[in-house]
């Protein structure tokens, strides 16, 4: 019995040493910062603009400042980053350095960092003829008096003549607003126009007009949501799924229920993403697809994105990248040579020693020792830790121990 449990045991060391091993041979050792340098970017944030555009309260910008770092700061813990610092500097600047393995990951840094965040869902507003027939026909709500999203606005008539005016003065009046710096306040409560995502933002084309509903419960935006979840569509493109809050679940059943057959607006950052028709009363659950044209690579990272962003929650202001500047190791040239040759040093004398003084007992302590420098640096290689200066004194502590 003993011998058996000394087999499985030798097996299992066998195994794990052998796994740990071709870990550290293929992903090597991540070095941080002061060992091998990495990249800052420094963002800054426009509170003026903010201000102007009615986004925040003058007297609030402290916290709207605070609260900005704090949700950056949960986006990039999510973003899986083994080492990275955030520092807030004078009023509204703050800093991210990077060690250098993450240089790769610098374009989806910044776009995590750089995403408000902010998600709304609406009805797509057309025409009723300009409505893609739903498989089940023409879409209920098109069906009842006074039911079609378009209904007309003062001076515009509920045609499709009056739709393409109103959208046209709507456009310039958002074009207006952003050109002169102040808050787009829409000419009729009832709608709003926003740019869809990869266009231009010039022709009218390239807006979307959407319902703002009368009630404040069906507006609904990225806060009745929770554990995002990237997977395939049917054609096997990738997409988000959310769950939807259960103090939400009733309004969106209804809001869904009475809009079936139309398209649901997915609004991100203040883009128009994408407009899946409602096929049915949605409560629980909502999938968030993405636009075509790119590869499914692009379209992975850019769903990955979005549920790192959204899971915090959205900002008020949105960063702007000033410079990315690529820094040298704090402990560079012969400094850091130094200090990884003291590591050899160290080991190379404990082994010589314990071989002379105490011979074939020295020689299995050796091994075990040796053993232990496996798994310890196999297992960093694992989890793709950082290595930093203190965690070489570190490991020199338990070759000496």
């Amino acid at each position: 019995m003993e011998q058996t449990n000394l087999k499985s045991r030798s097996v299992l060391i066998i195994v794990v040493t052998a796994l740990l091993l071709a870990a550290l041979m293929h992903w090597g050792i991540r070095l941080g910062q002061d060992l091998e340098g990495g990249t800052t970017l420094r963002f800054s944030l426009d509170l003026d603009r903010a201000e102007a555009t009615g986004r925040i309260d003058p007297a609030n910008r402290e916290r709207v400042v605070a609260d900005t770092i704090k949700v950056i700061e949960e986006r990039i813990n999510k973003f899986g980053l083994a080492e990275f610092s955030l520092t807030p500097f004078g009023e509204d600047k703050f800093e991210i350095s990077l060690p250098a393995g993450t240089v790769g990951d610098v374009v989806s840094i910044v776009g995590v960092v750089t995403a408000l965040g902010d998600l709304k869902f609406r009805v797509t507003v057309r025409p009723d003829a300009r409505y893609s027939m739903w498989e089940d026909g023409t879409p209920p709500r098109l069906l009842e008096r006074g039911g079609s999203p378009w209904q007309g606005s003062p001076g515009f008539p509920a045609t499709a003549e009056g739709y393409s005016s109103f959208l046209e003065a709507e456009v310039k009046r958002w074009k207006d607003a952003r050109d002169t710096v102040t808050a787009y306040v829409p000419s009729d409560p009832r709608y709003f126009v926003v740019p869809r995502t990869g266009r231009d933002a010039g022709a009218p084309e390239d807006f979307a007009l959407l319902e703002e509903p009368a009630e404040e419960k069906f507006r609904f935006d990225g806060r009745i949501l929770s554990d995002p979840v990237v997977g395939e569509g049917d054609a096997g493109r990738p997409e988000v799924y959310y769950n939807v809050k259960l103090d939400y679940q009733n309004a969106f059943g209804e809001w869904t229920g009475a809009n079936v057959g139309l398209p649901m607006a997915i609004v991100l950052n203040e883009e128009f993403y994408s407009d899946p028709t409602i096929q049915s009363k949605l409560t629980d659950r909502v999938r968030i697809t993405l636009g075509s044209g790119r590869s499914r690579k692009e379209m992975r990272a850019e769903a990955e994105q979005i549920a790192t962003v959204l899971q915090p929650g959205s900002l008020t202001v949105r960063p702007k990248l000033e410079s990315r500047t690529k820094i040298g190791a704090k402990l560079a040239g012969e400094a850091r040579s130094r200090g990884i040759l003291a590591v050899y040093v160290a080991f190379g004398l404990v082994l010589v020693f314990m071989v002379v003084f105490y011979h074939k007992t020295g020689v299995v302590a050796d091994f075990a020792l040796f053993l232990n420098v496996i798994l310890l640096l196999g297992t960093l290689a694992f989890f793709k830790a950082v290595l930093t200066l203190p965690g070489i004194a570190g490991i020199v502590l338990t070759l000496g121990m």
